[in-house]
């Protein structure tokens, strides 16, 4: 595979085949993916993108309204992309009369992996490397903020929550420890592509080293299965486009941007964000570890000390020997209605896993139809599992060692006490002292 041999023909065909109305894997955080026919429909809470396959000609028109009016139910902005071999020919004439702008044109451009070369090499002392750090992250961001558009804004390539260095990469090239050059990238899973979200290089000489990375070796990690990375593909114009061609890229169509806007502004964020590694999940740990005097240990129990107005529950009385583990649904029903029921206008949720990815969430925009599913669960399968408001005033602590679960905050307790007692028998301590009620079993293995 990525012989250079291969037409440009050849290199459409696989493009179209392998990257055209996929479905997304994983699904971007917080994002609903809904299809309609040959359409994709990605919403991710503050905008969408729509793609598609080969497009019936009979209809079209009632298929272009419907992804509108959907995304007009949403408030969301849309981008509906059009490539120049596209049928049928008069698609964007179709999508102006359905409302859509015309936006920005760029050439797609197409590499076997290891055919893209240096066209000067590096200054000496400048280094490329791959940041590994989720820390590092934010100094990317201050890097690249004032530079764009790119085929994935930097900001929505991480916000989509794929794993650093097994999915996603992100290079950068320093020089004299400073940043002069970033580019960021996904391997798109169950195709041989690489794609090119996005690359910076005001001084115009570090592009060809960047998406010229080994790729390959890159990705070796995550193989898992997958097919072969065999291609790098990446949307560029101007001076951007002319490096990639003069490293080897090649241009294998054009594709343009059409854009739907509804008449008020969007939400500005999305319904989840992933957390792990960052400022504010360090952040929140370290107030959980101060506040509630967190002592992680298989051998230690309760795992916190547990607030006055709290209790605790035993979860023994859980049968999970169904397959479809109704006892843990009902819980978290309970406690999802609870928090539902006590949060605040506007007011984030948090939910953590004990050294694991953590997510930030609106539980008002998680749930039901039409909407991301509610992060996370209040049983612990495996780790601490924790549900809290951002000043911890209320929430709940899963000990998987234990295999209890503890509810804090006198208004979280009222909403949930009668149900959980009724599904979990009597609270085995309140306020931290034990409460009169024993527990005899441990978890059972799903």
């Amino acid at each position: 595979m990525g012989s250079r041999t291969e037409s440009i023909e050849d290199l459409l065909g696989l493009h179209d085949a392998q990257l055209r109305g996929r479905l997304p894997v994983p699904r971007p955080v917080g994002s609903v993916v809904e299809e309609d026919g040959p359409v994709v429909r990605i919403h991710y809470g503050t905008h969408a993108s729509i793609e598609h396959r080969a497009l019936p000609v009979e209809g079209l028109d009632a298929l272009i309204a419907r992804q509108r009016d959907a995304c007009d139910a949403r408030g969301e902005p849309a981008e509906w992309k059009v490539y120049a071999h596209d049928n049928p020919a008069d698609l964007p004439q179709r999508l102006r009369a359905a409302g859509f702008i015309t936006g920005r044109k760029r050439a797609v451009l197409v590499a076997p992996v290891g055919q893209i070369t240096a066209v000067e090499p590096l200054t000496a002392g400048a280094v490329v490397a791959e940041v590994s750090d989720h820390r590092h992250l934010q100094d990317v961001a201050r890097f690249v903020a004032a530079a764009g558009p790119h085929q994935i804004a930097f900001t929505e390539f991480l916000a989509d929550g794929r794993s650093l260095r097994w999915e996603d990469h992100v290079l950068v090239a320093t020089h004299d420890g400073r940043i002069r050059a970033a580019a960021w990238a996904a391997h798109l899973a169950r195709t041989n592509f690489m794609a090119i979200g996005g690359i910076v290089d005001p001084e115009g000489v570090f592009a060809d080293h960047l998406c010229g990375w080994d790729w390959q070796r890159a990705n070796s990690i995550g193989a898992n299965g997958e097919p072969e990375v065999g291609y790098v593909v990446a949307e560029a114009d101007g001076e951007l486009q002319s490096a990639l061609e003069a490293a080897g890229m090649r241009v294998i169509t054009t594709v343009t941007a059409y854009h739907w806007f509804p008449e008020e502004p969007p939400v500005k964020t999305r319904p989840i964000r992933q957390l792990f590694d960052g400022p504010e999940y360090d952040a929140l740990w370290n107030r959980f570890y101060a506040e509630f005097e967190f002592r992680p240990s298989v051998a230690t129990s309760p795992g916190i000390t547990e607030p006055t107005a709290s209790a605790t529950w035993h979860l023994g009385a859980l049968d999970l020997t169904d397959a479809e583990h109704d006892g843990v649904e009902q819980l978290q029903r309970i406690i999802r209605a609870g928090l539902l029921a006590c949060h605040r206008p506007g007011e984030v949720l948090y939910w953590l896993d004990w050294q694991h990815v953590g997510y930030r969430f609106d539980p008002s925009r998680v749930g039901g139809a039409g909407r991301p599913d509610w992060p996370g669960s209040a049983y612990p399968d495996g780790d601490y599992h924790i549900y809290a408001t951002p000043d911890f005033r209320l929430g709940t602590f899963g000990h998987p060692w234990e295999y209890t679960v503890c509810v804090f905050g006198d208004q979280l307790l009222s909403e949930v006490e009668h149900e959980l007692t009724a599904l979990l028998g009597a609270p085995i301590r309140r306020g931290g002292h034990p409460a009169g009620a024993t527990s005899t079993s441990g978890p059972h293995t799903p």
